[in-house]
């Protein structure tokens, strides 16, 4: 009990997602307003949905569905080690990367990460297909405003999502 109350009082306690140790949606809005506040010179943000939770929780309970849900944060831990990522709802991720090389350098690495865990997923959820809708942008096309760039990635998202594509650009 003590160490569990010594593990409360740390300062990122209330920043961190219970289920994936990744930050929270309130620690994502508080750094979004310090990228509105101080600018920044490139950041790109990948807005990542994972379709099918939902159905992974129903047909496979919803241990299933919190281990898909770790597994995927572990993923996007090992693959963006140095970047924020959010987990800012049920099965939405925020990744926020300060430093990227070009834009193909970034889209390779998200490519990447997710060919790794639908790979991983196909395996260990009995078939079940995982598919993600993403949305990419980057500050140096979209300017300095952080509002333009998740804008941005948040409708690529939704084009990925209504195209029924399991891909992005």
């Amino acid at each position: 009990m003590e160490l569990l109350q010594r593990h409360e009082k740390t300062p990122d306690y209330y920043n961190i997602d219970a289920l994936t140790g990744l930050y929270n949606r309130g620690k994502y809005e508080r750094d979004i307003r310090m990228f509105q506040a101080t600018g920044y010179e490139r950041l790109t943000c990948v807005y990542m949905d994972v379709v099918g939770l939902h159905e992974v929780n129903n047909h496979l309970g919803h241990e299933a569905g919190d281990k898909m849900l770790c597994m995927i944060s572990d993923a996007i831990r090992e693959y963006f080690p140095k970047s924020l990522a959010y987990r800012i709802g049920g099965d939405e991720f925020v990744i926020l990367m300060k430093q990227v090389s070009s834009r193909s350098a970034a889209l390779a690495r998200v490519r990447s990460m997710l060919e790794h865990i639908r790979s991983v997923k196909h395996a260990e959820m009995d078939g079940q297909a995982i598919t993600f809708s993403v949305g990419v942008a980057f500050s140096p096309e979209q300017g300095n405003r952080f509002d333009d760039l998740y804008r941005n990635a948040d409708k690529a998202l939704y084009q990925t999502k209504r195209g029924g594509r399991n891909n992005f650009s």
